[in-house]
Formats: C-alpha cells, sequence, structure tokens
C-alpha cells in the first residue's frame, strides 16, 4: 500500500477537513488509491511540481497523489521512449541526450512532470516542424482509471488519447507515458529589438515566418525584444555555456534584482524605473552578446544545474489568435500603464509572448482549430497581483482569448466554455461516462468543466 500522510487543509472555513496525501511507488499503489474511496476519499488528484497557476491541482478535502516518485525509464528505440509520469523534463532530456536524442517539443520550465506536462498545454517558442504543444508527442498512456483500472490507451483508440492529451487528469492517473524522440535539431537565434507600434506593424510579418517565435515585452519602457528560431542544419545541440548565461540572465538575475529592490526602495518613482532599466539592460546584454545555437534538448539541459531560484514568481496566460495579437500587443500596453495610474500595481517582469502553432491533436488543445499568440504575464509582488488578472480577463475576452485550464488565473468558468465550446461539451460527456462517481473532478473543475 502507498504510504499515506494526513495533512490539514489549508481553509480558513470553520468546517475544516483533512486531506490525503499519498506518494506512490508503483502503479499498484495507484490502483490502491483509486480502488479505495473510504481511505482515499474524493477528489483525487495526481501532482507532479505542482506549478500550475490555478486551482486544478487542488485536493484540500480528497486526496493528493505525489507523483514523483513514479519515474521507470524505458529506451524502446531510436523514435521512442517510455517514461514514468513523474519523471521531470529535465531528467528525460538528460538522459536523452547522453544518446543525442531529444524530445520533439518543448517546454521552458524543465521541472515540470511529464505527467503533468502533457495533461495540459505547453507554452514555448518552439521550432519549425514541432507541433504546437509536447503532448503531440505522445504516442501511448498507461493509464489507471478512477475505478481502479490500468488502460494501455494508444493508437488503437484515438478519440481516447486525444482526451488523455491535455485532458487535466480528469479521465483518470497517468502512470506511464510513451513518446516520440529524435535526434538533437539545432536551431539559429535571431534577435531584434522593437519599440511598441512598432512591433505591432512586425507581428503580421512574422506570424507565418516558418520560425520559433519568442517576445521580451516591457510596457513601461515602450520596448520589445524579440527572439526568432530557425532550423539550422549540423549535429549536436550547441554550447551549453552561452545558454546558461541567458538562463541564469533571464530566470534568476532579473527576478531577484526586481525583488530585491520592490522590497528595499518604496517610493515608486525611484524603483520602477531602476527594475525596467535592469530589465531593459539585461535583456539587451543577453540579445546581443550571447545569440547561440540551441535546441530542444539545450533548452533542457543547459541550464545551472544547482540553481535554486530564490524569488518566487507568479505567472498567469491567456492565448490569441494571430490575426488579433498586434491590436492585444497595444491593449496590453495601454491596459499596463492605466491599471497602474488607477491601482499602483504593475508586473514588474517582463510578459513573455510566444507563437504556438495549430494543434489538434488534442481535443482540449488551445490551439486546436487555429495559430495562436500566447501571452504570458509575470510578478514578483503578489498585492494587487489578483485584481489585476481578473481586470486583464475582461480585456482577454475582448479579444478572444483562450485560457488554459491549469495556467490561466483569473478566468472564470464562462472564458473556458467561450473559448472551447462545444469541443468542452464533447469532452464533459465523455468525462462523465468514465467517471460517473467524480473521482477525479475537483471543486475548480467541477465549476469550469463539469
Amino acid at each position: 500500500m502507498p504510504r499515506t500522510v494526513i495533512r490539514k487543509s489549508q481553509s480558513r472555513r470553520l468546517n475544516q477537513k483533512s486531506a490525503v496525501s499519498v506518494r506512490p511507488k508503483s502503479i499498484d499503489d495507484i490502483i490502491a488509491v483509486c480502488k479505495d474511496p473510504k481511505r482515499f476519499p474524493s477528489p483525487v488528484r495526481a501532482v507532479g511540481s505542482n506549478s500550475g497557476s490555478t486551482r486544478s491541482s487542488d485536493a484540500l478535502h480528497g486526496t493528493s497523489i505525489d507523483m514523483t516518485a513514479m519515474k521507470k525509464f524505458v529506451r524502446l528505440s531510436s523514435r521512442r521512449v517510455q517514461v514514468g509520469a513523474g519523471t521531470s523534463l529535465r531528467s528525460l532530456a538528460d538522459r536523452l541526450a547522453q544518446d543525442g536524442l531529444e524530445l520533439v517539443g518543448s517546454y521552458e520550465y524543465p521541472e515540470r512532470t511529464v505527467g503533468g506536462l502533457i495533461s495540459s498545454g505547453s507554452l514555448s517558442a518552439g521550432v519549425p516542424g514541432d507541433a504546437g504543444h509536447l503532448a503531440a508527442s505522445v504516442i501511448a498512456v498507461t493509464l489507471v482509471t478512477p475505478q481502479g483500472r490500468i488502460v494501455e490507451v494508444g493508437d488503437d483508440m484515438p478519440e481516447l488519447l486525444a482526451m488523455v492529451r491535455q485532458g487535466y487528469g480528469l479521465l483518470g492517473v497517468v502512470c506511464a507515458v510513451t513518446l516520440k524522440v529524435r535526434p538533437i535539431q539545432p536551431y539559429a537565434i535571431r534577435h531584434r529589438e522593437f519599440a511598441f507600434d512598432e512591433l505591432m506593424r512586425f507581428i503580421p510579418d512574422i506570424a507565418d515566418a516558418k520560425a520559433g517565435i519568442k517576445i521580451f515585452l516591457l510596457p513601461f519602457r515602450d520596448h520589445a525584444f524579440v527572439e526568432l528560431r530557425f532550423a539550422q542544419s549540423g549535429d549536436g545541440p550547441g554550447r551549453k555555456l552561452p545558454w546558461k548565461i541567458r538562463d541564469w540572465a533571464c530566470n534568476k538575475a532579473i527576478p531577484d534584482f526586481v525583488h530585491s529592490v520592490g522590497r528595499v526602495m518604496p517610493i515608486g518613482r525611484i524603483r520602477d524605473p531602476l527594475i525596467d532599466g535592469f530589465s531593459e539592460a539585461t535583456q539587451r546584454l543577453v540579445s546581443r552578446r550571447f545569440s547561440v545555437v540551441g535546441s530542444n534538448a539545450m533548452e533542457q539541459t543547459g541550464q545551472f544545474r544547482k540553481m535554486r531560484q530564490s524569488t518566487a514568481v507568479a505567472y498567469s496566460s491567456w492565448l490569441f489568435p494571430v490575426d488579433r495579437f498586434a491590436a492585444v500587443i497595444y491593449a496590453y500596453r495601454e491596459f499596463c500603464l492605466r491599471h497602474y495610474k488607477v491601482a499602483r500595481f504593475r508586473c514588474d517582469l517582463p510578459g513573455i509572448a510566444y507563437r504556438i502553432d495549430r494543434d489538434a491533436s488534442a481535443l482540449l488543445s488551445p490551439s486546436h482549430d487555429q495559430a495562436l499568440f500566447a501571452l504570458k504575464l509575470r510578478s514578483t509582488t503578489a498585492a494587487g497581483w489578483d485584481a489585476f488578472l481578473l481586470n486583464f480577463a475582461d480585456l482577454a475576452a475582448r479579444f478572444d482569448g483562450v485560457p488554459l485550464f491549469n495556467q490561466t488565473r483569473g478566468m472564470s468558468a464562462h472564458h473556458g466554455h467561450d473559448a472551447y465550446g462545444q469541443r468542452l461539451d464533447r469532452f464533459r460527456k465523455v468525462r462523465r461516462q468514465l467517471d460517473p462517481e467524480n473521482r477525479c473532478l475537483n471543486q475548480f473543475f467541477a465549476e469550469h468543466i463539469g
């Protein structure tokens, strides 16, 4: 039987209940959990790195399954690999790189577990030829149903596989995943700088480019840094040192500096220009001095191994149709300036945008019907963050914004229904058939999917 821990809910309600946390080491442990609702009450939710920004993994009054001990690795061939759902993306990429292989797709937070990553959308710049989301590379999934039965979901069950991909763990517990892999394919990175009005004119030109696109947005400096990734011939992932410096600068130096200045400098007219100036200078230095050859393998392995980000960064992401994103860029800047003037809150880190290719491999893929641009908002400041996101959600809806259920904080149920429409209705119908007792349905998804 899995090791069981009883932990008190953090809820402030008077009628507090206890939640159960288990850390299974085998699929039999997970089966035991699903089959025993008395000892392991509903909802049953699998948790990996717990990196989501919404309540999608919450099981405050149910059972939380910590999947991080499920790490079995099986190399099946040079084109596919089977791995336990609790394996981190970083460790999988490390193992593949030893054999000159990489994942067919990427994600910029390599500590996420494979099971969690393929159960939701994955936002990254991508490279030409990759699908919009890493879940598209899933060939098969070993699933334990809410009733405790093992099901091997593969190409012979295409409709179910399309629902398990980006299915948020609502059809059962993902225990093992078989993924496509390939030889490492390098890409070249080119950089451009724009003012926001120039970027708006540039967006339509690059929207259909055969390149991966990543944009850093500094609305209070009226400045943007664009990174274009082009496929390149050659072998090997490239040099790690430049990538490590990029990673340190963007993911540690800037957040740590911003957070430190925010704590010691309460005067906004001094603090804010200092923060923005440092962010802009660092992005420019990285762009001009550390243009590198990258790869999916490099993005996930070429990082500072012992770097533990000391600053907590909150984030929330919306996706927008490509043909509306130039207008979104302008509206985003105006919204940030206006909200700061009224509420005195602003995101103290650059926003990041990615072009996400069309990907119909999953029923709940946000880019199922068309290519999109994702906009990730980031901040190290908690006070005022939720109010900012609630107001931004109204703006996003006006531009046909598409939320991600695990990454879009501030969304309401109608945002998901408006964006996913009949696909969400179809998913809900199948979910209810496969889990009639709502064993895997927590309160968040009861509100947003049903």
